[in-house]
């Protein structure tokens, strides 16, 4: 039977029932009783093909869907639209950002979703509810499905974001972006930025860092970690926080230096996590040699300074905005200090100072601008506070340190009178 025969019954039924009144008693009840099954038969049809709407909602996919398919299916049925699957609770929306198949319909759905107010107000289409198996919303889905898929059960994962396929969801977010519906905030945040080091994500990383700078910046943990902590487990990921901290602060070289509560850098922990040859090779891919950098390293991480000399040499001669040459800042670092650990790492790094020297042999001469003494001074000084607050004392480091001095240039000790 086509429509135009289904129509025409239809039509003739709804006539017919209209003058049930004029026909006698028992043609009425039996009108009745038949319309009753006709009904009953209808709304069967009905629930049929709405689970049939349900059904196609929640499997969508790119290869031979459309919009104009989907908008006519929400419009028809709208009940499939708000209805949870059976098998996991989720709302259509929710299972599209799930996978890479159906991910480019997340807008379509939200834009419908808007229609109906969604889950309800400020919730975006449904783009801001969360799903009852990882807990995130749509948005945070779409920013960290990959094909590792974390709690999703085994049955799904198969059908989940595969590797190469994360340009999807990058056209996806951009075309939120353009719709308005992508806040700030729901991207910089902790849960999504604490899986920075998931490597199948590092394209919408970017995608998040280019639009959101800051958030190269924002805490993450109560622990005061930021995103490049986080990343420095994984080399792809450090090395993408690296690059844009260099493009957006360089001045703060990446943060790649910056501590957390544990007293932890970026830099050590990657070191620690990934090995030293590794790490050292992405640090001298993105902080040029021209800059400060031994500066900061000797105040912020000096038990790797060594390995930084040889590859900065030319940095040796440079002087931060104090005036200080970086053999003034090594020398100076252990005054503020207090750690007996500090101190030798400072005061006995004879080889360390000998490479400087090599380097820049002329610093000897040069005055450290901040205390006004020679280069082989601060050492002494350092000595006699420390034997004063420290008297029972024992450990003669600093002593080296003034040989290895002297002995490179004993004609700083005849200039400095």
């Amino acid at each position: 039977m086509n429509l135009k025969e289904l129509s025409d019954i239809h039509e003739k039924f709804v006539a017919l029932h209209k003058r049930i009144n004029e026909f006698p008693p028992l043609m009425r009840e039996k009108m009745n009783r038949d319309a009753d099954v006709i009904l009953s038969m209808y709304q069967s049809s009905m629930m049929n093909f709405c689970d049939g709407a349900t059904r196609f909602l929640h499997n969508l996919d790119d290869c031979i869907h459309d919009e104009n398919m989907i908008v006519k299916v929400i419009e028809t049925f709208p009940q499939a639209f708000i209805e949870e699957s059976c098998d996991d609770g989720l709302l259509p929306i929710q299972r599209a950002a799930m996978f890479d198949k159906s991910v480019l319909f997340v807008p379509i759905l939200a834009k419908e979703g808007m229609k109906i107010n969604l889950g309800g107000e400020r919730r975006l289409g449904g783009l801001l509810m969360r799903d009852s198996i990882d807990h995130r919303n749509v948005i945070q889905t779409l920013v960290l499905s990959h094909e590792n898929g974390a709690t999703i059960p085994l049955s799904m994962r198969a059908g989940r974001i595969k590797k190469g396929n994360e340009r999807k969801y990058i056209q996806t977010l951009k075309q939120l972006d353009t719709m308005g519906l992508l806040p700030e905030s729901e991207l910089v945040n902790a849960t999504v930025l604490k899986n920075v080091h998931i490597e199948n994500c590092s394209l919408r990383f970017r995608f998040i860092f280019e639009r959101h700078p800051h958030a190269l910046q924002a805490q993450i943990s109560n622990l005061g970690d930021i995103p490049i902590h986080w990343a420095a487990t994984n080399l792809t990921s450090f090395m993408m926080c690296l690059e844009y901290g260099m493009q957006y602060y360089p001045e703060k070289f990446g943060f790649i230096l910056q501590k957390n509560a544990y007293n932890q850098s970026a830099l050590e922990i990657a070191i620690s996590c990934l090995g030293k040859e590794k790490v050292l090779n992405c640090v001298y891919s993105y902080i040029p040699v021209e800059s400060n950098f031994l500066h900061h390293i000797v105040r912020h991480s000096p038990c790797h300074l060594k390995d930084f000399v040889i590859n900065y040499r030319t940095c040796i001669n440079r002087k931060d905005d104090n005036g200080q040459l970086p053999l003034h800042v090594l020398l100076s670092h252990g005054k503020e200090q207090t750690s007996r650990n500090i101190l030798q790492i400072t005061d006995a790094s004879v080889e360390i100072l000998d490479l400087i020297l090599l380097a820049h042999d002329s610093a000897l001469t040069e005055k450290d601008p901040v205390n006004g003494l020679y280069p082989f001074m601060i050492p002494a000084v350092q000595e006699i506070n420390m034997q004063n607050n420290m008297p029972s004392r024992k450990d003669k480091s600093s002593l080296n340190a003034i040989y290895t001095l002297l002995r490179r240039n004993p004609n700083a000790c005849l200039e400095s009178i």
